[in-house]
């Protein structure tokens, strides 16, 4: 079996390392914005919910572009923080709309100035 040419190895080494800084670039911050209890993550779904109005969880990930199961885990984490809030549909008791809570708008407005991407 003939080596590995050096340079290919190199080479792989190196697209490799890139991958993951590439990776680590490009992930949501995960540390809460300085002054407030959300990620920047949290911040986007607050700000698109105060613009949008109720939405369910499968509408909210659709236009944020963003799995339902990740949608899903941004709402238990800001609904725990009495941030948004599910509702029912009256008309359809299978569907869960998801609204911004009093203390929701106000982090929102609070945070309204800020650039966090």
């Amino acid at each position: 079996m003939k080596p590995p040419d050096p340079e290919a190895v190199h080479d792989g080494m190196e697209i490799s390392r890139l991958s993951g800084e590439m990776w680590r670039r490009f992930q949501p911050q995960r540390q809460a914005i300085s002054g407030s209890a959300v990620t920047p993550r949290m911040l986007s779904y607050l700000r698109h919910l105060a613009a949008a109005g109720p939405l369910t969880v499968g509408e909210q990930a659709s236009h944020l572009g963003i799995s339902r199961a990740t949608a899903t885990e941004v709402v238990d984490r800001l609904e725990a923080k009495g941030l948004v809030e599910r509702m029912k549909d009256d008309g359809d008791q299978r569907r869960v709309f998801v609204s911004l809570t009093e203390r929701g708008r106000e982090q929102t407005a609070a945070l309204a100035g800020r650039n966090v991407e």
